[in-house]
């Protein structure tokens, strides 16, 4: 089964349609980073920027994956810790840990990684919707799968990882 891409973005808002075994024609660009073990990626027009050795002030009562926010350039964002969303030990920030900035429906997020490790192009024939019987985060998080370099990494759902 082939499936023309959506024209929409993750920043639009648009669903995946990702029935078993679906493939993408034309690809995607998208920033692969990781989180613990885990493999991830986003499409690179949810993205804004990339930054490094930002203060996040603590909010009182969030959710363990909520880390804080961060004021950029006048915006207050929200800061998820990638490893406690994905339910693993939570990352310890430093002044080299990448927070990647994302857009998504007019609202900034920011998605603390361990690394941020390639931009590239993942072909349509790669894309896979993850099998029926992936389980855990990876089935939860993840709309799309392809391989990369003999490992496979997911891109992820962001409607999903923002939902807290």
């Amino acid at each position: 089964m082939t499936l023309k891409k959506s024209s929409k973005t993750a920043r639009d808002g648009a669903e995946p349609s990702t029935p078993p075994g679906a493939v993408w024609e034309d690809g995607l660009r998208c920033v692969v980073f990781t989180v613990g073990e885990l493999t991830c990626a986003v499409e690179i027009e949810a993205i804004q920027e990339i930054n490094r050795g930002v203060s996040i002030t603590p909010v009182h009562r969030a959710p363990e994956s909520i880390k804080g926010v961060i004021n950029l350039r006048g915006d207050i964002v929200t800061v998820i810790d990638m490893m406690a969303r994905m339910e693993q030990e939570p990352i310890e920030v430093g002044p080299e840990t990448p927070l990647l900035i994302v857009n998504m429906k007019g609202e900034h997020y920011g998605l603390i990684a361990d690394t941020v490790d390639d931009i590239l192009f993942a072909p349509g024939h790669s894309l896979e919707a993850p099998p029926p019987n992936m389980r855990g985060v990876a089935g939860k998080y993840f709309s799309r799968i392809f391989k990369m370099d003999g490992k496979l990494a997911g891109i992820l759902d962001l409607d999903k990882i923002l939902d807290i």
